[in-house]
């Protein structure tokens, strides 16, 4: 009789889980967490994992404006990384370095934002991408939904240089390409329908980057979705002030 007056809270535990928050997300391993209840409110607390194979701490709730917002931290190790996708990249990379991640939930729109200064981890890679462990590279990594979770929008920048935005659209089971950009030292512009690239660099060694990017008898990846043709290249502008190719001699061909 009195069903306007009746409220509703709860607790719920749970420990050593396996969670997933996506199918095509990393695996949550020993995971645990105290989430608490009402009917206005949600509270997450006391949340640990693990995130391959590195300790993670997650705590949330609702606040004033109605929104759910979920603050999660952590290493990460370039080893897990290259063992998890096989890039050839990642081979270059070595060290662990922490991060930590945003994610705001308001009307069933999930936006997340990851955070991290790189530091601890070291680059073998051609320059402009080389770097020691001590030193700091901000990068920010986001992902951003629209037309209730069919569009997202994809956001990276490392530092004030590099600079890339993808916009995808999912299509049945796939998600395809709208349109993207990818910038260095250059402002950032995008292409329907592919990916623009613009960089303007001092030296770029085009032997060495050939190298670094050679899969070799490399596996793919099996949480790769997709292939390469869902991110076609649109365009290519570049700019050096010194430009290293690879040098092939021929021998003379005589009559």
């Amino acid at each position: 009789q009195h069903v306007a007056d009746t409220t509703v809270k709860g607790e719920y535990r749970f420990a050593a889980n396996t969670v997933r928050v996506a199918p095509s997300a990393p695996a949550l391993t020993e995971a645990s967490a105290r989430i608490g209840f009402t009917a206005q409110r949600l509270e997450i607390a006391d949340g640990a994992a693990r995130l391959y194979g590195e300790p993670m701490r997650l705590s949330g709730g609702t606040l004033a404006d109605g929104s759910v917002a979920i603050k999660a931290s952590g290493n990460i190790a370039t080893a897990a990384l290259a063992k998890a996708y096989p890039l050839p990249i990642l081979a270059h990379l070595s060290g662990r370095t922490a991060w930590r991640t945003d994610v705001s939930v308001r009307g069933g729109r999930s936006s997340v934002v990851l955070r991290s200064d790189l530091q601890g981890i070291a680059s073998s890679l051609p320059a402009p991408f080389n770097k020691s462990a001590t030193e700091k590279w901000p990068l920010q990594l986001s992902l951003d939904p629209s037309e209730g979770g069919a569009v997202q929008t994809l956001g990276l920048s490392l530092g004030d240089k590099l600079k890339a935005e993808v916009m995808r659209r999912r299509s049945d089971a796939r998600w395809l390409l709208a349109r993207g950009g990818v910038a260095w030292n250059e402002t950032l512009r995008q292409a329907d329908g592919g990916i623009l690239v613009s960089a303007n660099l001092p030296v770029l060694d085009v032997d060495a980057w050939l190298k670094a990017i050679d899969s070799g008898d490399a596996p793919a990846s099996a949480d790769a979705e997709g292939d390469g043709s869902q991110w076609p290249l649109s365009a290519l502008t570049l700019q050096a002030d010194a430009l290293q190719v690879p040098v092939v001699y021929l021998a003379e061909i005589g009559s």
